[in-house]
C-alpha cells in the first residue's frame, strides 16, 4: 500500500509488516531515500493504513493498530492496537484479514474484514447459504474515535481491498469479486 504522509513524504506499507519512508533528496522527482519508520515484527500480514495527526492507522492480521512516534525522532516507537477481537476465518486465506482502512473527516477508522471463506463467500453447504449478514465477516466496520467502538456499516463484501471517501463524505469500496472461486461467478458480492 502507498499514502503520502501529511509532510508528502511517500510511504510504502509492505506485506512484512514494515512501514518505509521514501524521500526524493536530490531533488530529481523521484524518491531515492528509503527509511524505516516501523521495523518491528508485531505486524502480519497488513493491508490497509491511512495517515492521521495521531500517527498512522495500519489494518492487519487480526488487528487495526496505530503507530505513534512519541519521541519525535520521525520512526513510530508505540503500537496501540485500536480495534481487535473479530472471529477468525474458516479458512486460512494467506492471513490476510482486517484489510482496507481510511479516515473520514472526523478521524473515524473504516476497514474491512474478509468474509469467513473466500473460496465459499456465500458459505453454502448442502445447497444452504450460511452467510450470517449479522456477523463481523465480510464487512466495513468503522471505529469511532469518541466512543473506542465498533459498528458495522455495511456487508455483502469478499475482500474489501481498498476504501476512500469522497468529497461529499461518500465511502467507496473495491472488493476482490471472486469469480474464479464460485461458480458462475460471484454476482452478489459486490
Amino acid at each position: 500500500n502507498l499514502r503520502f504522509a501529511p509532510d508528502g513524504t511517500l510511504t510504502s506499507l509492505g506485506y512484512d509488516g514494515r512501514v518505509h519512508l521514501l524521500r526524493d533528496t536530490d531533488g530529481d522527482g523521484l524518491e531515492d531515500s528509503d527509511e524505516l519508520f516501523w521495523s518491528k515484527t508485531t505486524i502480519t500480514v497488513p493491508v490497509g493504513m491511512a495517515w492521521s495527526t495521531n500517527g498512522l492507522y495500519v489494518s492487519s492480521h487480526g488487528k487495526v493498530s496505530l503507530l505513534r512516534d512519541t519521541d519525535g525522532d520521525g520512526k513510530a516507537d508505540a503500537e496501540e492496537i485500536i480495534a481487535s477481537g473479530w472471529p477468525r476465518t474458516d479458512v486460512a486465506s494467506g492471513g490476510v484479514d482486517a484489510a482496507a482502512l481510511a479516515l473520514d473527516k472526523l478521524g473515524n477508522v473504516y476497514f474491512g474484514l474478509v468474509t469467513a471463506d473466500y473460496s465459499n463467500p456465500y458459505r453454502v453447504k448442502n445447497s444452504t447459504s450460511r452467510y450470517d449478514l449479522n456477523g463481523m465477516r465480510g464487512t466495513i466496520q468503522k471505529w469511532d474515535t469518541k466512543t473506542k467502538k465498533l459498528e458495522t456499516v455495511a456487508t455483502g463484501s469478499r475482500v474489501p481491498y481498498t476504501l476512500a471517501f469522497n468529497k461529499a463524505g461518500d465511502l467507496f469500496n473495491t472488493d476482490q469479486e471472486g469469480e474464479t472461486w464460485c461458480p458462475n461467478g460471484n454476482p452478489l458480492d459486490e
